[in-house]
């Protein structure tokens, strides 16, 4: 077996803390391993979500067309669309 599962079992912890390798050292310092791998983690996770509602803000603004921007043609089909919505309602 590659992996062997940590349960909560104080005597396997207990064995794993006095092992000299990373996983026994988190294993029996708890409160390390959540400074040092969790809490960056959260970190980078709300900032990456408030990144995307700032990116999504300022991708969604658009400017406003006037009139004078459209070509003939673009505003004979949006008279035409114009007046079939009124005339279904």
């Amino acid at each position: 077996m590659l992996a062997k599962v940590i349960g909560k079992d104080p005597v396997q912890i207990a064995a794993l803390a006095e092992q000299p390798t990373l996983i026994g050292y988190l294993a029996g310092h708890l409160k390390f391993y959540g400074w040092v791998f969790v809490v960056p983690l959260i970190v980078i996770l709300v900032l990456n979500v408030i990144g995307l509602v700032f990116y999504l803000k300022a991708s969604g603004k658009r400017e406003k067309i006037t009139a004078s921007d459209l070509t003939e043609e673009e505003k004979e089909a949006l008279k035409k669309e114009l007046l079939k919505d009124l005339q279904e309602k």
